[in-house]
């Protein structure tokens, strides 16, 4: 083997140590972080109307598929960042909430 190609495999065999060393620190300061997080951001994601184009002509048989159109789509997501270590999380899942507020009739 060339002395190239052996540094350059060091190289990388070094600086995958030191990769993996940071990423378990950056994970265990995350992990003892008492977070402060920004305001949440509403980050949807889009996916636009697109039509599936089905089997090519000339393969009609008994399974044959024609083209299917599917709708635009609109997935709700929602992220925040820790302002002290900069974590990010990302959600899709939400809870519905109900809340009672007073009614003083016309008066209100």
């Amino acid at each position: 083997m060339e002395d190239k190609a052996r540094q350059l495999r060091e190289s990388v065999k070094r600086l995958q140590k030191e990769y993996n060393q940071a990423i378990k620190e950056l994970a265990n300061y995350e992990k003892s972080c008492r977070h402060e997080y920004e305001e949440t951001i509403y980050d949807p994601i889009y996916t636009p109307a697109h039509t599936i184009p089905g089997d090519p002509p000339g393969t009609m048989g008994v399974d044959w598929q024609g083209p299917v159109f599917v709708s635009a789509k609109t997935e709700p997501r929602w992220k925040r960042i820790c302002k002290k270590c900069g974590l990010e999380q990302i959600t899709t899942r939400s809870k519905d909430e109900i809340k009672k507020i007073p009614d003083f009739g016309r008066y209100s």
